[in-house]
């Protein structure tokens, strides 16, 4: 199963998976937790909006977007 996510995920959205379960119980110990998911995916979507898209610093993917809310699902458990 793992090597299943990773095949579709790639290591970028595994990377991404992991920074947005971190930030949002980062986030988490001084804000409600509607918050943390609120800023996690603000910071999500600006990312692939702002950062790739916009500057074309990077390639947007849906499959990032599908990570970061994988991500923010796990770091809400």
């Amino acid at each position: 199963m793992i090597t299943k996510v990773l095949d579709y995920f790639g290591a970028d959205g595994l990377l991404h998976m992991l920074c947005s379960s971190v930030l949002v119980s980062v986030i988490n110990w001084f804000a409600p937790l509607w918050l943390a998911v609120l800023a996690t995916l603000i910071v999500g979507v600006g990312k692939e909006i702002i950062y790739d898209k916009s500057m074309k610093r990077g390639i947007p993917q849906w499959k990032d977007l599908v990570a970061d809310l994988a991500g923010i699902a796990i770091g809400c458990l």
